[in-house]
């Protein structure tokens, strides 16, 4: 039978404290980014099978793949990019095949796939969520035709291989800093500015029949409860 190592929470001052929570805060971006390049990989497969796949499936798979990328960067708790991160290429060069197709930088895109997660995914305050009402005499009867955008298009194979590639870009710039965050803690640890404590380190999961409110922080009254 094999021994398991276990492993005890660690001490130190407040520069140990900020690498731990960098440390928690990259691995939890790349298992972000990670998800994002399974989704995409998976839908570019599906696209190009000759048995037509359902758009329900490509427009699930599409809103996790943007809120899996998009959550990266998207909160208090995000990851920020370098300032030298994005190029100034145009991300569709050996995408698309339109010669008057516009040109959009990787900044352009990164904008763009935020701004689609963030107005037309998450809310509703959006252009693509408006419409019209139209009406038509039909004989002695009136016909009434409401028209509106589609809340989760299905895009193109252009769109979900410039989210591959940017994606694969992220995903390498958050290993390479969670192993110089990881070096720099075993090097504090070597030198004794931090410690290992005699607390067993262990993640404790959230039971899923502990009570909604409470896992959340939340009371009936400030959720509009009686």
């Amino acid at each position: 039978m094999e021994s398991q190592v276990i492993f005890f929470e660690i001490d130190g001052d407040r520069q140990v404290e900020e690498i731990k929570k960098q440390i928690l805060r990259l691995l939890i971006t790349k298992q972000d980014l990670e998800a994002t390049t399974n989704t995409l990989v998976e839908i570019i497969r599906l696209l190009s099978q000759p048995t037509p796949v359902s758009p329900v499936v490509i427009q699930s798979m599409t809103v996790c793949a943007i809120v899996s990328y998009s959550r990266c960067f998207n909160s208090s708790f995000s990851y920020t990019l370098s300032p030298d991160f994005f190029d100034n290429t145009n991300l569709t060069n050996g995408v698309t095949e339109s010669a008057n197709e516009r040109e959009i930088t990787e900044r352009m895109f990164h904008n763009l796939v935020m701004n689609y997660r963030n107005k037309h995914i998450a809310h509703s305050d959006d252009f693509l969520k408006s419409g019209t009402v139209g009406a038509c005499r039909l004989g002695n009867d009136y016909g009434i035709a409401p028209f509106i955008a589609s809340r989760v298009p299905h895009e193109d194979i252009s769109f979900y291989n410039s989210l591959g590639r940017l994606t694969s870009k992220a995903l390498g710039q958050v290993e390479a800093r969670l192993k110089s965050a990881q070096e720099k803690l075993l090097s504090l640890l070597q030198s004794g500015q931090a410690k290992i404590s005699n607390r067993e380190s262990k993640l404790v999961p959230i039971p899923l029949e502990v009570d909604a409110l409470e896992m959340w922080g939340l009371t009936e009254t400030n959720t509009g409860g009686k």
